[in-house]
């Protein structure tokens, strides 16, 4: 809201687009969570690539009416132009994706599904060590991966719409965080559900969708971890910008024009 009445030329849409972003994710979480295509036949890979039909439902969902929103100022109300329009809806098709892209590489580099893991699962004979090490380092470059995803946005997002298009960055990638969450805590519950099956039965086709829940589970708990650190990161930056332009207009100072003070001579490069 800040950023938006002050940062934006019309400061009605400016405030209105960032919850128009959030609560159309927030209904579209809410209906794909009804139903979501698994069989018993399916192996953990196809369920998980399902539950991404679910999340580019809600993706598109979400961009369409962002798309509505700034063709009607665009085109009906004439209040922003043809280069603002391109890029506000670049911008929240970035923040809808990077998530998933965050999770993506995560996967990559976590999951059963994909060699890293089945090349460690490989080299295991060559002792306790080599394990450690291997699953560290893919650990950190599945951590740090997504960084450079979150920096590449978020320097697109600047260049493009300053400290407004942190804001549309930010909500957009919170904008599927409702269904994101859901897959994240299915984690913890199937796992759990998974060991509890295996010791209350012999039933092979109970152990067998037990195991193939607990794999997708698994998968997924980490990718929420990352989608976590993801928007975190992202509402951090966009929120330091409202605080700038809150401050500086208190002061009475156009925030967008501030200039960074050295902060002791020692600071000088």
């Amino acid at each position: 809201v800040i950023l938006g009445s002050k940062a934006h030329e019309v400061p009605f849409f400016g405030t209105s687009l960032p919850f128009t972003i959030i609560s159309t994710g927030t209904i579209g979480c809410s209906v794909v969570s009804y139903y979501v295509w698994a069989h018993e036949k399916h192996s953990s890979n196809r369920i998980r690539r399902h539950l991404q039909l679910n999340l580019l439902a809600v993706m598109l969902f979400v961009q369409g009416v962002v798309v509505f929103a700034c063709y009607l100022q665009w085109r009906v109300y004439r209040t922003i132009s043809w280069t603002t329009f391109a890029q506000y809806n670049s911008i929240v098709a970035i923040g809808l994706c990077a998530p998933e892209a965050c999770a993506a590489i995560c996967e990559f580099f976590t999951s059963v599904n994909y060699p890293p893991v089945a090349w460690i699962a490989k080299d295991a004979e060559l002792g306790m060590i080599q394990v450690v090490l291997r699953g560290l380092g893919q650990g950190f470059a599945s951590a740090g991966l997504p960084s450079v995803v979150n920096i590449v946005a978020q320097i697109l997002a600047f260049q493009w719409e300053g400290f407004y298009g942190l804001v549309l960055l930010a909500c957009a990638s919170q904008a599927c965080t409702g269904w994101q969450a859901s897959l994240a805590a299915f984690g913890a519950v199937a796992n759990n559900a998974n060991r509890l099956v295996h010791l209350t039965t012999v039933n092979a086709m109970a152990h067998h969708r037990a195991n193939v829940c607990a794999t997708v589970g698994t998968t997924m708990s980490h990718n929420g971890k990352a989608i976590a650190g993801q928007n975190c990161f992202l509402a951090t930056t966009a929120l330091l910008g409202a605080l700038l332009a809150d401050k500086f207009t208190k002061l009475g100072l156009n925030f967008k024009e501030s200039v960074g003070q050295e902060v002791s001579e020692f600071t000088r490069a």
